[in-house]
């Protein structure tokens, strides 16, 4: 891969998992986390809708939702972190 577009890549993971993760922080009256899991389940499906748009390679979509479920995870727990629940 080229670097200059590997590096962009890079940067904009970090800059969307932080968005994400600011945003999830910062939302109201979400006690059990219930409207945070419905978005990241919602952005679940549309990595899946947006590989089949595209028309994707089936290899390609499905290491596309194993990288979705990893970041998203990962947001989810810390999440659960900031807000004192001590993880899973």
């Amino acid at each position: 891969m080229d670097p200059k577009i590997e590096g962009r890549l890079l940067v904009l993971e970090v800059m969307a998992m932080s968005s994400l993760g600011l945003y999830l922080a910062n939302a109201v009256n979400d006690p059990d986390m219930g409207k945070a899991r419905a978005m990241l389940d919602y952005i679940r499906q549309m990595v899946s809708s947006r590989c089949a748009e595209v028309g994707a390679d089936p290899d390609a979509a499905y290491e596309a939702g194993l990288y979705a479920d990893d970041l998203l995870s990962q947001a989810l727990e810390n999440l659960r972190l900031l807000r004192g629940d001590g993880g899973r």
